[in-house]
């Protein structure tokens, strides 16, 4: 008994301290030296006796971690569940295709959002991201239609008509649903309405970041003009609306720019020129000013979509006050607030938009135009000019918004029915219903129409109104006076709809943050399939609170004598 306590505790040693290596981005080449490291720490101890080293380590990944924490997220998605894709290229120039799954975890009362699978495609054509999908659901079993909803970004290769990934998966599950992350549309007409200012301003964030680039020259202006010493950024596309970011550090810059390109007046660099007439330029400050005022609305509203909690069910109602607010900022308060749908407005008639001296720039904005009329830095000309330049700004980003958000999609509108304050539901819950047959069942929908009269009138539902995930899971365990459930078939509509998507952000932190961490340039030769052991770690486990169970320690068990077999066999 005391030499399988031993085994056990040594087993559950080594499982920790594998989790720690793969949780912080340790290369298992650390183990071969933390092996020797731990018998002279414990000296004299028998579980630091045998304690694992790399290969071993990799076989404790491979063989227990990896499985334990998959194999609970595989029995979830046997249910309902959403599946949001992203293709990018490793450090080894593999396309690869990372795949996150979205559930209902009953457990938890919660939605979940998780990683499921990283596949590498040889190129990135529909048919080559299908059969990855495909052969990922083959090898776990999991149905097609299972899929409630696919989240995915706008290229021509994942959502087009013809030969996309979404095309082809349509083909196995008719009802699915599917929508551009609103993020990334948001994104998009942002950068669209940016190029209706002037052309500079498309490579001036770029040229500015390359021109001090591993330089240290800035330095010194930032200190001799008492301005906070930061970098300079640069717009990643990958990076949504960090042109907010970028606009706000150039001008906390402006300062020491502004002396360090005056100082190189003499020198004959065109590039430099460039920036210094940039620089010089009081419209340049102008733009930037404004665009500082305008990009915090984008980039709430963004924030608030890229949250990991589910918000399909205010999705319409935030899509329509942003845009009510954006069209207030130069449309005339009573053409607004006098059309019922917001996309309705007829922003394009000049009558309806508010005079230069009236539609919003930021307050800042507004008193530097004042004062640089008044000093004579701004003609009248260059004046009308800049108003010119924003309100084509305005009407170029009202006209992608109108086109690219979905303010008219009928699943979103009825997703409202999710919001614990809405009581009339019947007739959204059967639409619902009807959309998505792999939910409920044509047999199904009397009882779900009697259901929602109940859950209409009924006057002990749960008061945890601000979690919607928790309340609809605490609906879903309400019980008759015959202790049957009160509410089977419209929690089981509840919890997929809360399922579906409206952003794609998690598989995208997933390639900005996580994969970039772990497939280093020390690590490129990392193979996909213990990448993809990591990745199921490091995003679904967190090293300190590993408790090895009895069946991980089951797990693990093999996987150590699955090494020490091959030890043995490379003897001989």
């Amino acid at each position: 008994i005391m030499d399988e306590q031993r085994d056990d505790n040594c087993t559950a040693a080594e499982v920790m301290f594998v989790n720690f290596l793969v949780e912080h981005n340790i290369s298992f080449n650390t183990a071969d030296h933390s092996t020797t490291l731990v018998k002279n720490m414990f000296y004299g101890s028998k579980v630091g006796k045998n304690f694992c080293g790399r290969t071993k380590s990799t076989y404790v990944l491979k063989n227990a971690l990896a499985p334990h924490v998959r194999d609970p997220l595989l029995a979830n998605l046997y249910g309902l569940f959403s599946l949001i894709v992203d293709e990018s290229t490793d450090r080894g120039d593999d396309k690869q295709l990372a795949m996150v799954v979205k559930y209902y975890d009953e457990n938890q009362l919660r939605v979940e959002t998780k990683f499921y699978r990283l596949r590498i495609v040889n190129s990135a054509i529909g048919e080559n991201l299908f059969k990855a999908v495909k052969d990922a659901f083959q090898g776990d079993n999991i149905k097609w239609e299972n899929v409630m909803g696919l989240g995915t970004d706008g290229a021509e290769n994942m959502i087009g008509k013809n030969n996309s990934l979404i095309s082809r998966i349509k083909e196995k599950q008719p009802h699915l649903y599917t929508l551009h992350c609103v993020c990334h549309v948001n994104h998009i007409c942002v950068s669209d309405a940016h190029k209706k200012l002037p052309n500079y301003l498309d490579n001036f964030f770029v040229e500015l970041f390359w021109h001090f680039h591993h330089s240290e020259v800035l330095k010194g202006y930032q200190e001799f003009t008492d301005t906070v010493i930061h970098k300079i950024l640069k717009p990643c596309s990958a990076r949504w609306l960090q042109l907010e970011a970028c606009t706000n550090r150039t001008l906390d810059q402006r300062d020491a720019l502004l002396a360090y390109f005056r100082s190189h007046r003499m020198r004959k660099t065109k590039k430099i020129q460039k920036l210094r007439a940039w620089f010089e330029d009081p419209l340049t400050r102008l733009h930037l000013m404004f665009l500082s005022a305008i990009l915090p609305l984008f980039t709430k509203f963004n924030v608030m979509f890229q949250a990991k909690q589910p918000n399909i069910h205010r999705l319409t109602q935030e899509m329509n006050q942003f845009l009510r607010n954006f069209l207030s900022r130069f449309v005339k308060q009573s053409v607004v607030s006098s059309t019922v749908r917001p996309q309705d407005v007829n922003y394009t008639i000049i009558d309806n938009q508010k005079p230069d001296c009236d539609f919003f720039i930021g307050l800042l904005t507004r008193a530097l135009v004042d004062q640089l009329i008044n000093d004579g830095s701004l003609s009248r000309e260059e004046e009308k000019k800049f108003y010119s330049d924003v309100r084509n700004f305005y009407m170029a980003r009202t006209k992608n918004l109108i086109k690219k958000l979905p303010l008219d999609d009928q699943v979103l509108k009825d997703a409202e029915m999710l919001r614990p304050s809405r009581k009339d539901i019947l007739q959204t819950a059967m639409r619902l219903a009807k959309r998505f047959p792999n939910i409920i069942q044509e047999g199904q929908l009397e009882q779900l129409q009697e259901e929602c009269f109940s859950y209409e009138c009924d006057t002990d539902l749960p008061d945890d109104e601000d979690n919607i995930e928790k309340y609809w899971g605490l609906v879903g365990k309400l019980t008759d006076i015959s202790s049957d459930k009160k509410y089977p078939i419209l929690t089981k509509l509840a919890k997929a709809i809360l399922v579906l998507l409206h952003s794609s952000a998690d598989v995208e932190r997933l390639f900005s943050s996580q994969m970039t961490l772990v497939k280093t340039q020390l690590r490129n030769r990392l193979n996909n399939d213990t990448l993809e052991d990591i990745l199921y770690l490091i995003t679904n486990h967190c090293c300190y609170e590993t408790k090895p169970c009895a069946k991980l320690l089951k797990k693990a068990k093999p996987a150590t004598y699955d090494y020490l077999k091959q030890l043995q066999n490379s003897e001989y």
